[in-house]
């Protein structure tokens, strides 16, 4: 990779989220903190639709909640099956 000084600086730089209190997170925190789901349905409803279309408008939204639900459903299950396996062994 070409400039990786540059790029190493940008990526680790600090970026203000306005809420209350404002807070600040690095590129790198923000791409790869719990935004994943986000990134890969923006992706993915990119990818179906071609560029400049008016369909963007349902399949970027409808890839964010497929994938964002998919993850979500996901961590309930391991949450309950966790819950659930913890409650046969604490019986015997």
């Amino acid at each position: 990779m070409k400039n990786t000084d540059i790029v190493e600086h940008v990526i680790n730089q600090p970026i203000v989220i306005e809420r209350s209190p404002p807070f600040h997170i690095t590129l790198k925190g923000l791409v790869t903190s719990t935004n994943l789901p986000v990134w890969i349905g923006t992706y993915m409803g990119w990818s179906v639709a071609p560029e400049h279309s008016p369909l963007l408008f349902i399949t970027v939204p409808g890839g964010i909640i497929i994938f964002t639900s998919a993850t979500r459903l996901a961590d309930a299950l391991g949450a309950g099956l966790s819950k659930s396996v913890k409650r046969l062994f604490n019986t015997r």
